[in-house]
């Protein structure tokens, strides 16, 4: 917990995974399953890198009845009101439950496919983490062991989406998420520079128009800000038309380098780009200031 602090990462911490061949049931809402809580809270509270998970994969192994109740539990046994959770396959039951500070999912597919469940959950007025899409390996195939090119299509689709997506590398069959130390896996520094894209936006702030674009995703703020992202590469025809009376500029970024190039001259109304090759590109367009 304090290493994961001091490199400014949030910790996520699971309470059980009941379902991985444990000796024996505590049992549902015992006695003993409350003590196990309540030193889970009271040994990692005080940490402010923390955020509760009532137990992996919970819903096969306990109802939503159950996961109100604890979840209850837990924000009352919380001094520190750290933000809760519980993560589910792949259905999330606790969008409207109060308790339940952001969304979970664990869902893999395509990018298409993870994009459409974060945007699922988009009326729920919560943060949304798919916190399983596939851990990092050499298959080209999307689930535990896809290879770099899918974990990055996925995560930036999650992210044209408005969510959030965790990492893991499991290159190897080696469970390198588990051991608190990086593994050999591509994908990590191709991660990083997604994060610095975002952040470098009023992420917040923009909606997902994914109706801009015929082939791709779409994240704006109208009229001024546009980012598309184009999980296959080739031509898309773009919907600008929110942006009449506006020069725009438009730049190239490269998902797998960082590195940005000059765009397109594009114009208001509607237009056709490529990317420059058949790989996933992200395109943005701003409005030039006069």
């Amino acid at each position: 917990m304090r290493l994961m602090r001091r490199f400014g990462i949030v910790a996520t911490c699971i309470f059980t995974i009941e379902k991985q061949n444990l000796p024996k049931e505590y049992g549902r809402l015992t006695e003993h399953e409350y003590r196990l809580y309540r030193y889970a809270i009271a040994r990692l509270a005080a940490f402010d890198n923390v955020w509760w998970d009532l137990g992996n994969e919970h819903n096969e192994y306990r109802d939503k009845a159950w996961g109100d109740i604890m979840g209850g539990f837990v924000k009352a046994a919380d001094p520190y009101d750290r933000l809760a959770s519980a993560h589910g396959y792949a259905d999330f039951w606790y969008a409207d439950s109060k308790w339940a500070d952001f969304i979970i999912t664990q869902q893999y597919g395509d990018e298409q496919a993870v994009h459409d469940w974060a945007r699922r959950y988009a009326a729920a007025q919560k943060p949304y983490v798919n916190e399983e899409y596939g851990y990092e390996g050499n298959a080209n195939k999307p689930g535990h062991g896809q290879n770099a090119d899918w974990v990055r299509r996925c995560h930036w689709s999650v992210a044209m989406a408005g969510g959030y997506a965790t990492y893991g590398d499991w290159s190897g069959g080696v469970s390198y998420f588990y051991m608190g130390e990086p593994g050999p896996g591509k994908a990590a520094p191709q991660l990083g520079r997604l994060r610095a894209f975002f952040e470098g936006l009023p992420f917040a702030e923009m909606e997902v128009c994914d109706e801009r674009a015929r082939a791709g995703f779409c994240l704006a703020r109208p009229p001024k800000r546009w980012v598309f992202y184009f999980p296959r590469g080739g031509e898309s025809e773009l919907d600008l038309t929110k942006a009449r009376g506006l020069r725009l500029k438009a730049r190239w970024f490269d998902p797998r380098t960082g590195r940005r190039r000059s765009g397109p001259a594009l114009r208001p109304g509607r237009v056709k780009v490529r990317t420059p090759t058949a790989d996933d590109w992200a395109l943005t367009v701003e409005a030039e200031d006069d």
